[in-house]
């Protein structure tokens, strides 16, 4: 049985998408993306 990936880390998700990390915080500080807070980890769904 293999696990199901809900989200990505910001750096993950800029990985696969060719985004900057940066640019990928302030699409999320602007509320472009949604996310899941996880303490201090933000999931992007």
């Amino acid at each position: 049985m293999s696990a199901v990936k809900m989200g990505l880390t910001i750096e993950e998700a800029a990985e696969c998408t060719g985004i900057g990390r940066n640019t990928m915080r302030k699409l999320v500080e602007w509320g472009k993306l949604p996310v899941l807070k996880v303490g201090r980890k933000t999931i992007i769904r």
